[in-house]
C-alpha cells in the first residue's frame, strides 16, 4: 500500500470517528448577558457581561444510566465597581468543567440560564438526559429577559485587599449592608440570552487575576483561614472561577 493511500485511509478513519463522536457527544452552547445593579448611597452601580456556557452532552443511553451533563464557562466574572468600597465579583464557583446533575442549583454561572429559564423548557423529572432537550429548546425559543431575585444570584465575593487573593470573602446579596453599610444594597439583576461577543476582563481587575495561571488556587483547600469563614464549596477556589477558558 502506498504512503498516500495509507494517509488517506487514516484521515477517513479520523473523520469518521469525529463524525460519530459529534453525534453521540454533541457540544451545545448558550450565550447570555447577566446584568447586576447595586444601589450605593443613592447611585446605581452596574456590572454587566456576556458569558457562554459550553455543554458537552453524552448519549441518551449513557445519561439514562447515570451519566452527567458538563458545562464549561467561557467569559469572565461579572464585576460591579463600588469605588472606594472596591469590586464585587459574581463568579462561577464550579470547576472549569463542572458536573451538572439533574437538580440544578443557582450556585454557578454555568447552570444559571437553565435554572432561571426552567419554566420555558421541558420539565426534567426523569433521567438527566432530558437536559439535552432543555438546552436545545432554550436555543430555539430564545425566551425574553428575566429578572433575578438576589437569592438566585451565583456566588458573590469581594477582596478586602484587591492585591491579596487570600483576603477574599463571600457576600450575601440579600444583606450587603452588613459589609458596606446601610446605604449599599442589591437593586436588581437581569439575565438575557444573546449572541453578542464575550465580555473581556475589565481594566480595573488586578494583574494577578487578569493574567495569572487559571489553575492557581485563591482559597486553598488544604489551609485553614481563621477569618472570614467560607462555605465549603468555596474552598479550592481558583482563578478560572473568575476567568473562564
Amino acid at each position: 500500500r502506498s504512503p498516500s493511500k495509507l494517509v488517506s485511509t487514516v484521515a477517513l478513519v479520523v473523520l469518521a470517528v469525529y463524525a460519530v463522536s459529534s453525534v453521540m457527544y454533541p457540544t451545545l452552547r448558550i450565550r447570555y448577558r447577566l446584568t447586576v445593579n447595586i444601589a450605593d448611597r443613592g447611585v446605581i452601580k452596574t456590572g454587566s457581561g456576556v458569558i457562554e456556557i459550553e455543554y458537552q452532552i453524552g448519549t441518551d443511553i449513557f445519561q439514562s444510566l447515570g451519566g452527567r451533563v458538563s458545562g464549561q464557562m467561557h467569559g469572565n466574572a461579572i464585576t460591579v465597581d463600588l469605588g472606594a468600597d472596591g469590586l464585587i465579583f459574581i463568579i462561577d464557583r464550579s470547576n472549569s468543567s463542572s458536573s451538572l446533575t439533574r437538580t440544578f442549583r443557582y450556585a454557578d454561572l454555568s447552570s444559571l440560564p437553565l435554572y432561571i429559564y426552567k419554566p420555558h423548557v421541558d420539565s426534567c423529572e426523569g433521567p438527566n438526559f432530558c437536559l439535552k432537550n432543555q438546552v436545545v429548546r432554550l436555543q430555539r425559543d430564545s425566551p425574553p429577559p428575566m429578572a433575578l431575585p438576589p437569592e438566585a444570584l451565583p456566588a458573590m465575593v469581594r477582596f478586602r485587599n484587591i492585591q491579596d487573593p487570600h483576603s477574599i470573602e463571600e457576600l450575601d446579596p440579600e444583606a450587603l449592608e452588613r459589609t458596606f453599610g446601610a446605604q449599599v444594597h442589591f437593586d436588581s439583576a437581569v439575565i438575557e440570552l444573546t449572541d453578542e461577543p464575550l465580555t473581556s476582563p475589565p481594566n480595573n481587575w488586578p494583574e494577578w487575576l487578569k493574567t495569572g495561571d487559571p489553575d492557581k488556587e485563591i482559597v486553598s483547600s488544604e489551609v485553614h483561614y481563621p477569618a472570614p469563614k467560607w462555605r465549603e464549596d468555596l474552598l479550592g477556589l481558583r482563578i478560572h472561577n473568575f476567568r473562564g477558558g
